[in-house]
């Protein structure tokens, strides 16, 4: 399999939901709303998220210009959050048409990046835990040690 950049992933499934949709471009498209949350701590890309995977696709002609985007993050629940926002517009009558996507990205060559991401994601105090995430921490080191990255 062909590795894929987020940028690709974004744009394969721009034109899938295009086509599910049976429209003829995102013209049509009046807002939307990009989730996800591993960029920052994975691929250094912290702010403007949707900004930057949707910029080639305005280049391209396959995303209209000037249309707003709002960058979701709320954890694993980051997609739905992005739905339920979208559909908010739609059920409102804001907006005919509102897009909801997400892209998340876990591979990265640099596996101590990944396990980070996700060793970070939550403090162990905000989810009513004395001790830190002692099964992730194990399952790293592990990999580490695997990866020849040291223990």
């Amino acid at each position: 399999m062909k590795y894929k950049s987020g940028k690709e992933l974004t744009r394969d499934a721009l034109v899938g939901v295009l086509q599910d949709a049976g429209l003829d471009g995102a013209g049509v498209v009046e807002s939307t709303y990009f989730s996800n949350c591993g960029m920052g701590l994975i691929w250094d890309q912290d702010m403007v998220r949707g900004h930057c995977m949707f910029a080639p696709r305005v280049e391209e002609g396959l995303f209209p210009e000037r249309v707003p985007i709002v960058n979701v993050e709320g954890g694993c629940a980051s997609g739905s959050m992005a739905f339920h926002l979208a559909w908010k517009d739609i059920l409102s009558g804001v907006h005919d048409v509102s897009l909801a996507m997400g892209m998340d990205k876990i591979y990265h060559q640099d596996m101590q990046r990944v396990l980070t991401a996700f060793e970070t994601c939550a403090h162990p105090s905000a989810m009513g835990l004395r001790q830190p995430f002692y099964a992730l921490r194990r399952f790293s080191t592990s990999c580490r040690s695997l990866s020849g990255n040291g223990a």
